[in-house]
């Protein structure tokens, strides 16, 4: 019984470092309006006071969100699916959703010596943001 206990235990203490298959770049979920200028999603805070970051170890809904968006933008260039393509719609569409249309993409950054090189992987269709609110 203590060497099952034990056993479940250690995983939890001492984490595997091959946890992850592989490491590599994540995508960036970029959004624009029919038309417009290509922004981040959900953008990390430039700024942060001691008060928020402490509130943030108890709710943090706005990272929560951002890492759900990374893990769908992954899941959606790894392999194609309906579900993470209009999850990743219904995301986008619930944080910047205007009467219009929307569009996303995905970008990969990567650091090729000094040089920061962007590489669109995925550009969704336009679709309206009220199908999705």
């Amino acid at each position: 019984m203590i060497a099952r206990t034990f056993s479940q235990l250690m995983p939890v203490l001492f984490p595997s470092w091959r946890f992850f298959m592989t490491v590599g770049p994540s995508p960036r979920v970029e959004y624009r309006e029919k038309g417009g200028v290509w922004r981040e999603s959900h953008p990390k805070p430039a700024h942060l006071s001691v008060g928020q970051m402490a509130l943030r170890m108890f709710s943090n809904h706005a990272r929560n969100t951002q890492l759900y968006a990374v893990a769908l933008a992954e899941r959606l260039v790894a392999a194609p699916c309906d579900h993470s393509r209009d999850e990743l719609m219904r995301l986008v569409a619930e944080a910047h959703g205007s009467a219009g249309q929307l569009q996303f993409r995905l970008v990969f950054v990567m650091r090729e010596g000094e040089e920061l090189i962007s590489e669109v992987i995925y550009t969704s269709d336009l679709f309206s943001a009220e199908a999705f609110l």
